[in-house]
């Protein structure tokens, strides 16, 4: 079955799609000079992930973040710590164990001043950075794909709502 996303021009591009697999099949990842600010660079590629990954169950769009090629979920980690411009040591300020692993390997690194060192303290960094960045990019992911659940019931005549007895989610007509 064919689906039509319509969304707001400035957010997202109007597309039309199987909802067998993801929503932008064999589109590809893709970086655009229209997006001028880092948010809307964010915004767009998140949008990507999400048209690339969604699966259709039925009922909803849901897209796993395992699933996602770990070049993507970098990629997008990167671009967030890019609109942050975070330091590294700021990175580890709420959990103890990065904060003290990124100043173990960075002394370490200075003392042994060798490539070894350079990447046991790059890796480090990396997994901090991705710990920290990883619950903000699931969270954007998660939106996105209810963004594209609610378009298309609509399309369809239908919404999602809660259940109050149950708290369970259910597709009702309009």
């Amino acid at each position: 079955m064919d689906t039509t996303i319509v969304t707001n021009e400035s957010r997202y591009t109007k597309l039309k799609s199987s909802k067998i697999g993801g929503l932008n099949q064999g589109k590809g990842i893709f970086m655009d000079t229209r997006y001028k600010t880092i948010e809307k660079e964010i915004e767009h590629f998140a949008n990507t992930l999400v048209t690339d990954n969604a699966k259709w169950d039925g009922d909803t769009y849901s897209v796993d973040w395992d699933k996602i090629d770990t070049d993507h979920q970098n990629m997008l980690i990167a671009l967030m710590v890019d609109r942050d411009g975070k330091d590294f040591l700021a990175i580890g300020e709420n959990d103890e164990k990065y904060r003290d692993d990124i100043l173990s390997h960075l002394t370490g690194m200075i003392q042994a001043g060798d490539m070894e060192s350079e990447n046991r303290f790059a890796e480090c960094v990396k997994k901090a950075v991705r710990h920290y960045y990883e619950g903000q990019a699931i969270e954007l992911i998660d939106e996105l794909t209810g963004y594209y659940t609610h378009e298309t019931l609509a399309d369809q005549g239908l919404r999602l709502v809660q259940d109050p007895e149950h708290g369970d989610f259910v597709v009702r007509t309009i």
